[in-house]
């Protein structure tokens, strides 16, 4: 396997055709060890999406304070960039201080796989939400199934567009999030 270039692709549903999470162990392993790393979303739990890979690259907590944390994600990004991430692709970044980069990989068998970098904080709300919601959607076949069916129902409605896809499937997300309050 071998890092490429990230290519934009409008959102669909594919099946899941490739061992994410080997591909995603994988991944891991090539990043820079000094931060800690975890697989969220679709490729994680086993539900069909648009087969990017997701990964949290996680900095130390820095208790909430925005200087802080962007000291943190400052010193992260350079050796993400070197080894051939690039900024989000899209219209809607995120805060400079919860980057997304991307990349892609070339499997073995010829296959291109996308894979989104979010460098946040360790155990923030966001990384605690990431977790809470992989591991409930884990354990319960009958969530799996719903947010599939979810994701499936977008895509009949003809959304494609990343961020229009997101914030269609937020609402499934939020439900599921609300369990944690």
């Amino acid at each position: 396997m071998q890092f490429v270039p990230y290519q934009y692709r409008p959102a669909a549903l594919h099946p899941l055709h490739c061992d994410y999470v080997h591909l995603a162990d994988w991944v891991i392993q090539q990043l820079p060890q000094q931060y800690r790393y975890e697989h969220f979303g679709s490729t994680a739990i086993g539900v069909q999406g648009k087969g990017v890979i997701d990964i949290a690259c996680l900095y130390n907590n820095v208790a909430g304070d925005i200087s802080a944390k962007q000291t943190a994600v400052d010193q992260a990004l350079p050796q993400l960039l070197a080894m051939g991430c690039e900024w989000q692709w899209g219209k809607t970044l995120f805060a400079t201080y919860r980057p997304r980069l991307d990349i892609a990989i070339n499997t073995a068998q010829g296959a291109h796989i996308n894979v989104h970098i979010h460098v946040i904080e360790y155990r923030s709300k966001e990384h605690l939400q990431q977790r809470y919601f992989r591991q409930r959607l884990l354990v319960s076949p009958a969530l799996r199934a719903q947010y599939a069916q979810c994701k499936q129902h977008i895509i009949d409605q003809g959304i494609t567009e990343h961020h229009a896809y997101g914030k269609a499937k937020s609402v499934f997300v939020k439900r599921i999030l609300a369990e944690m309050e």
